[in-house]
């Protein structure tokens, strides 16, 4: 479900820029596609869900770095946000170039976390 919104949201957002770009009105939307931010939140929510062994392989963004990032792209007037880059941006290709490995990798280790 949730990545389904996010979809959702992406189409949606990217249609809107079209359409405001077509009308040449002084609008920017800023796409923002975040990697593992270390957060109190998402930080309880790995450890509660049994996925805690990301936080081993996966060093977490500071929310402050975070947040900066996003403040710097919206005055730079970007249509994407990568944040953190390397990590955001190898997933996004990866998941592009090799989809269902990607999946069985992620089921994987949501399988490993479960037992």
């Amino acid at each position: 479900m949730y990545s389904a919104s996010k979809h959702a949201l992406h189409g949606f957002f990217g249609s809107l820029r079209s359409q405001f770009i077509a009308l040449k009105q002084n609008v920017v939307i800023t796409m923002c596609t975040l990697g593992y931010i270390g957060t109190e939140s998402a930080i309880k929510e790995l450890q509660n869900s049994g996925s805690d062994m990301m936080l081993r392989i996966v060093n977490p963004a500071s929310p402050e770095d975070t947040a900066r990032a996003i403040v710097a792209a919206s005055a730079r007037r970007d249509q994407e946000l990568y944040y953190p880059s390397v990590t955001v941006r190898a997933t996004v290709l990866l998941r592009s170039l090799f989809p269902q490995t990607i999946d069985a990798f992620m089921r994987f280790i949501s399988s490993a976390n479960h037992k």
